[in-house]
C-alpha cells in the first residue's frame, strides 16, 4: 500500500524528482517494474539506498532494468526479499548488500548479475553469491571489471570456493573475507555446494595485490586459511600484500600492552608454509582487535 502510494506520487510529480541524485527508501514492497519505473523517472539518480523494503512479485524477487539511468550505487540493508536480478544496468558501479541473513526470515536470497559493465566494488554476504557457487562460470563477464569485493559469514571449509571467484574478476585488486567463528555451524539451507572439495580452478591472476582476511584469534595456525592463502598466492603472481585481521580471545584488550601480544610466535603455521617462496613471498600482517571483525 505504502509503495503504490509513493509510486503514485513518483508519477504525479515527475519534475520534482527528475533533478534526485541520492535517494534512501525504507519499509515499501515494491511491484515488478517499480525500480525501473523509479530510475526512469528519477534520470539523474546516482544512489538508491532501499531499508528493510520487499517484493510484491510472485517470486518475491527484486529485479532491476534500467539500461538508460545513470544509476551508480545500490544500498540494500535488511531485505524482505528472495533475491535481486540486475538485468540491464548498464552505468551500476557499486553493489552494496547487508550481509544479515536473519532478516530474509528463512529464505535463501541471491544476487544475479545481468549487464553490468561497470560494476567495480561490492560486499556481499556469501549467501547472496549462492546461485554463482553452484554455478561458479557465469560469474564472467559480470566481475570483469570487478576491482575490489567484500565478502562476508564464510566458513573455512567454502574457502576454495572463492577462487572461483577470483578467477571471474581478472582486473580484482582487493579482495577482503570475513570469515566466521568455526564453532558455529550453518542452517542446513544454507549448505550449499561451494566446491571446496572438488577440483581448484588453474588460472593466473595478474592484478591481485591485497588478501584480507578477517576472524577469530589464530587465522595463522588454521590450516584451511593457510592452505587457502597458499592457493591464492599460487595464483596471484603479483600478490603484494596479506592482512589477517584477528579477534583477541580475551574479553578486555590492551592493545599493545594486551597479553595477547606477548611471546607471540616468530614461526606460524602460514609463515612456515609461505617461507619456500623467499624473496616473492607476499608481506603479512597480523592485527588484533578486542571487538568482532
Amino acid at each position: 500500500m505504502l509503495a503504490r502510494r509513493f509510486m503514485s506520487f513518483l508519477a504525479a510529480c515527475p519534475v520534482a524528482f527528475s533533478g534526485l541524485t541520492r535517494l534512501s527508501l525504507q519499509n515499501l514492497c515494491f511491484g515488478d517494474s517499480d525500480i525501473s519505473d523509479l530510475l526512469g523517472t528519477c534520470s539523474r539518480l546516482e544512489l538508491l539506498s532501499l531499508s528493510q523494503c520487499g517484493s510484491s512479485s510472485e517470486d518475491m524477487l527484486l529485479r532491476i532494468d534500467a539500461p538508460t539511468s545513470s544509476f551508480r550505487t545500490l544500498e540494500i540493508r535488511e531485505p524482505f526479499f528472495h533475491g535481486v536480478e540486475l538485468t540491464n544496468v548498464p552505468k551500476l558501479e557499486r553493489l552494496f548488500c547487508d550481509e544479515d541473513v536473519v532478516s530474509f526470515h528463512g529464505s535463501c536470497p541471491a544476487v544475479r548479475f545481468g549487464h553490468v559493465p561497470c560494476l567495480d566494488d561490492v560486499y556481499l554476504s556469501t549467501i547472496h553469491l549462492r546461485y554463482y557457487y553452484e554455478n561458479p562460470r557465469e560469474l564472467f563477464p559480470a566481475f570483469s571489471n570487478l576491482r575490489a569485493i567484500y565478502l562476508n559469514n564464510l566458513g573455512t571449509h567454502r574457502l576454495v570456493g572463492t577462487l572461483f571467484i577470483l578467477q571471474a574478476a581478472p582486473l580484482l585488486n582487493k579482495l577482503s573475507i570475513k570469515l566466521y567463528q568455526p564453532f558455529f555451524i550453518p542452517p542446513d539451507r544454507y549448505d550449499y555446494n561451494t566446491n571446496t572439495e572438488g577440483e581448484t580452478p588453474k588460472f593466473e591472476h595478474r592484478n591481485l595485490s591485497f588478501l584480507e582476511l578477517k576472524g577469530y584469534a589464530g587465522l595463522r595456525e588454521d590450516i584451511k586459511v593457510v592452505r587457502y592463502i597458499w592457493l591464492v598466492t599460487e595464483r596471484a603472481a603479483c600478490l603484494k600484500k596479506i592482512h589477517l585481521l584477528e579477534q583477541c580471545p580475551l574479553r578486555n584488550c590492551y592493545g599493545a600492552r594486551c597479553a595477547c601480544h606477548v611471546d607471540e610466535p616468530h614461526t606460524t603455521l602460514l609463515s612456515e608454509a609461505l617461507s619456500s617462496r623467499a624473496a616473492s613471498s607476499p608481506e603479512i600482517t597480523v592485527e588484533l582487535i578486542n571487538v568482532p571483525c
